[in-house]
């Protein structure tokens, strides 16, 4: 995937994050912010409509960027992560997601990559056999959207996929591109959470 297209800020704050967001998708419509433990969680989390289609909504974290995550190898990045749902799915349930993995990078200051599966340790829904999430480079959305350049760092853009545990498995097993080949022959909808895992 090219990464030509790139948008430029002064700064990182979530209001900068907001508005290349708003800049490439559109209007973002909620704005909320999460408290853990008695303390402000330092990021925000926003959504917007009719993206990436029509019906669905886009969440994305705004500010967790501010901090620098660490990859094994000693390498660091700035990123934030969205997630993408049919709105019937889209719930305060889904924000506390948003709120727990974004603490949770920032905690063991740990580096998402695409490819990279984590363990939710329950379902991303009631019903659903969706219980890891994948993380991917946006496909779904404009090549504007993955950077944004700050002087602090390039922003990447990554998207939390979820996935059953067969699917995890697989990519865990045989890797990231494994299963995009995988997502191509079969199509599934990745946007609805209760859509049946297409590996067994």
């Amino acid at each position: 995937i090219k990464r030509s297209l790139r948008t430029y800020v002064l700064s990182i704050s979530p209001e900068h994050i907001q508005q290349h967001l708003e800049a490439v998708l559109g209007p973002v419509l909620v704005s909320t912010s999460g408290a853990r433990g008695g303390r402000q969680v330092p990021f925000e989390v926003v959504s917007m409509d009719h993206q990436p289609c029509e019906g669905a909504v886009t969440c994305c974290t705004a500010g967790l960027s501010r901090q620098a995550l660490r990859y094994a190898d000693g390498e660091t990045v700035r990123l934030e992560f969205l997630f993408a749902a049919y709105e019937d799915f889209v719930n305060s349930s889904l924000y506390n997601w948003m709120f727990s993995v974004g603490e949770t990078l920032l905690n063991e200051n740990s580096a998402l990559f695409p490819g990279r599966v984590m363990d939710l340790g329950a379902a991303i829904a009631p019903d659903s056999v969706l219980r890891h999430l994948f993380f991917f480079e946006p496909v779904y959305f404009p090549e504007e959207l993955f950077e944004l350049q700050a002087p602090e760092g390039m922003v990447e853009f990554v998207w939390g996929i979820p996935v059953s545990g067969g699917e995890a498995d697989l990519i865990v097993r045989e890797g990231a591109e494994a299963f995009s080949r995988l997502l191509e022959a079969h199509d599934p909808d990745l946007l609805v959470f209760r859509r049946p895992g297409i590996v067994g």
